[in-house]
């Protein structure tokens, strides 16, 4: 007869972990499924890659999990990216949307550096030296039109 009693009480009770185990399954699925959910990355944006092989190793605690930066080449089919280095060298093999991560560079904006590594590739200083003799005739013009 106690049991009977219980029972309302019990149900209550297992109803309520259901709700949990549901709630923490559905955020488990999203944290897993993020990398799909998110807007896909295009060619040209750079990444990071995740270092699975540093799981597995005690020793390796404050090792830095993330590589790169890289360049996304081309997106394939199933969701996988094909990476390159920065000098456009490409990478042997292709990596899962999970294992990957957008790139942030700090303190410079993206285009910047970009302009900056195409001038560097591009290796035309006459290019460089007119555009520091312009941007000097501009400066050298505006500070005696100021006195």
């Amino acid at each position: 007869t106690k049991q009977l009693e219980r029972r309302e009480e019990i149900l209550g009770i297992a109803y309520e972990k259901l709700l949990r185990v549901r709630e923490s399954s559905v955020r488990y699925w999203d944290r897993r499924m993020a990398a799909r959910l998110r807007r896909s990355l295009d060619p040209g944006e750079m990444v990071l890659v995740y270092n699975k092989s540093l799981e597995d190793q005690w020793g390796k605690l404050f090792a830095h999990r993330w590589n790169g930066p890289f360049r996304i080449k081309k997106q394939l089919p199933k969701g996988a990216y094909i990476l390159e280095e920065l000098d456009e060298t490409e990478l042997k093999r292709a990596y899962a949307a999970s294992h990957i991560k957008r790139f942030y560079p700090r303190g410079r904006e993206l285009s910047e550096i970009e302009i900056n590594e195409d001038l560097n590739q591009s290796g035309s200083s006459e290019e460089q030296e007119s555009e520091d003799e312009e941007g000097e005739e501009f400066s050298s013009g505006h500070s005696s039109d100021s006195d």
